[in-house]
């Protein structure tokens, strides 16, 4: 699903807009942008979700929990 969606968005951001905002919207091109980079974060979302859950499964709960909490924090020190 997340694959398709990258296609999707990476291919034909104007339909995915359409289907919410007016094709005359002042900010149709920079919601294109917008759309087409965001839509690069979901395999590598898609891979985090996957391994989160995976770690539950065999009720390790404390592995995702601090990538979790390392990656929040080099977040913050790198995007205030």
């Amino acid at each position: 699903v997340g694959f398709l969606a990258l296609v999707f968005l990476q291919f034909a951001p104007l339909l995915a807009l359409s289907m919410v905002v007016s094709k005359d919207a002042n900010f149709l091109d920079p919601a294109k942008i917008y759309l087409s980079v965001r839509s690069l974060s979901f395999i590598p979302a898609m891979i985090a979700t996957v391994g989160f859950a995976a770690f539950r499964g065999k009720q390790d709960t404390m592995t995702p929990l601090i990538i979790s909490v390392l990656a929040n924090a080099i977040n913050c020190i790198l995007d205030p």
